[in-house]
């Protein structure tokens, strides 16, 4: 590596950091408004209230048995920013910072690979798909797990065992599909059938070992990414749930937004069937693809793994394609600036997705309210999208249900069709007072633009009285 390119892309990944921060600032809030908001004020709650945090961090009564984090590595990271900033841009600064690196971890790999243009390269990966660019700024852990997947391809490509076994500590100690970090190697020694390869398996695999074990929420932290990682899923049963989109497989929309790089992607594959009987792929090449095709493939089940095929599909593209674009300047220039035309269309939708990001202040009143209640407060939220919002403000009341219904569901599934008559508006009185005591509550939430149904229900029962309401909440309780 020498000096002037390294410092060149440094710079040019410094641009693109304070791009992305700037981007995500033309909202107050954060787009999606789902899991930067709890991760954060997590984090916050690690740095001010370790002891309380470690023993219960997410609040929900039906999630795991027991206490479980892991993405505690990620959270780690943030926990300090959320000491001097305020907690929304502290999610804001780590995301881009994060992200940036993984920039910077591309350009150095195409760099040791020889590929012209990189920076080109890089944009693409970045803005290639408008649905991967806006998924971005959702400030996710994944970003912190998309680097360390970047960095693992290239210690497996220079054959540094070490360097993976460290990247795959912290992998495993920072994210819930832990395994992931695993398939550079085990691609590498497919196709390169080693003792050295196998010994870089050896070591991804004695990092992850090491990592799980070193969260401290072991052993449920393995436990727990193993059974979501073999919950069924589909369209089907994400429907039956009301799951999220990202759980959704993944969709005509989705390839639909990612013409450029998917555009390239086909053209490299093609450029390498036209010359497989006289130039067979290299081993980088093969490594690239395998990596993509995986995260291709799974996406099909679950739709949010299509963010890492994005920018490995990119790379793949730069390997194939630089011998070419140096033998064809001018035309390459021109289609470099058509696939940006591409791409500057893609910025558009995602800008006009991250200004119209929910309110986290919506739900901040009552939440506020809840958390002066004196004792133990159990919350019903009839809607596991409000989760977020309000544990952000407020991680000391407990709630029934957060993050994706399926692990509601897993925990107790006739318990969670309990709860969900009153999330679908269809529960009466009894099964209104069923749910309250078999669900051990205090509080019920109720937002009338929802569940409005539920609303007169509970106003009607002699046996719960409303004591908080503003524009968008009701909250009851107990007489």
């Amino acid at each position: 590596m020498t000096r002037r390119p390294a410092l060149v892309d440094l710079g040019f990944v410094s641009l693109f950091f304070m791009l992305m921060l700037g981007f995500s600032l033309t909202s107050p809030n954060i787009p999606g408004g789902d899991d930067a908001y709890r991760h954060v004020r997590f984090a916050h709650r690690l740095a001010t209230e370790t002891r309380a945090a470690l023993a219960d961090p997410w609040r929900l009564a039906y999630l795991w048995p027991k206490p479980v984090d892991v993405w505690f590595g990620y959270h780690l990271l943030l926990a300090p920013f959320t000491l001097v900033l305020p907690l929304i841009l502290a999610a804001k600064v780590v995301g881009s910072a994060v992200w940036a690196a993984s920039m910077l971890a591309i350009l150095r790999l195409l760099d040791s690979m020889g590929v012209v243009w990189r920076h080109a390269w890089v944009v693409l990966a970045v803005a290639g798909s408008g649905i991967v660019l806006y998924r971005a700024m959702l400030m996710r852990p994944f970003l912190l797990s998309l680097l360390l997947l970047i960095l693992a391809t290239r210690y497996t490509l220079e054959e540094r065992p070490w360097r993976l076994a460290i990247v795959s500590v912290l992998h495993a100690f920072s994210y819930s599909v832990f395994f992931f970090v695993g398939l550079p190697p085990l691609v590498y020694f497919l196709v390169r059938r080693t003792t050295r390869s196998f010994l870089l398996g050896v070591a991804c695999g004695a990092g992850m070992l090491v990592g799980l074990a070193a969260n401290p929420f072991f052993p449920e932290n393995a436990k727990f990414s193993i059974a979501a990682a073999f919950t069924r899923a589909g369209a089907d049963l994400a429907v039956q749930l009301k799951a999220g989109g990202e759980v959704l497989p993944i969709s005509i929309w989705w390839l639909a937004a990612s013409m450029p790089v998917l555009g390239a992607w086909a053209i490299a594959i093609g450029v390498v069937l036209f010359r497989w009987k006289r130039e067979r792929p290299t081993a980088a090449q093969w490594l690239l693809f395998g990596i993509g095709l995986a995260a291709l493939g799974v996406s099909f089940r679950a739709a949010r793994m299509f963010d890492y095929f994005v920018p490995f599909a990119a790379m793949l593209a730069a390997t194939v394609l630089a011998p070419l674009i140096l033998r064809n300047r001018e035309k390459s220039a021109y289609a470099f600036g058509f696939a940006y035309l591409l791409c500057a269309a893609s910025l558009v939708p995602a800008l006009s997705t991250v200004r119209s990001a929910p309110n986290v202040d919506r739900y901040r009143a009552a939440s506020e309210f809840l958390a002066k209640q004196p004792g133990e407060t159990m919350v019903i939220n009839t809607a596991w999208q409000q989760y977020v919002f309000l544990y952000f403000w407020n991680p000391h009341s407990r709630y029934v249900t957060g993050m994706e219904p399926t692990l509601f569901y897993n925990s107790d599934p006739a318990l969670y069709w309990e709860w969900r008559k009153l999330a679908d508006d269809n529960a009466d009185a009894p099964a209104v007072d069923a749910a309250f005591r078999d669900l051990r509550a205090t509080h019920i939430l109720v937002d009338p633009a929802l569940t409005p149904k539920l609303a007169g229900v509970l106003r009607g029962d002699g046996s719960m009285v409303e004591v908080f309401h503003d524009q968008d909440l009701l909250v009851f309780g107990r007489r």
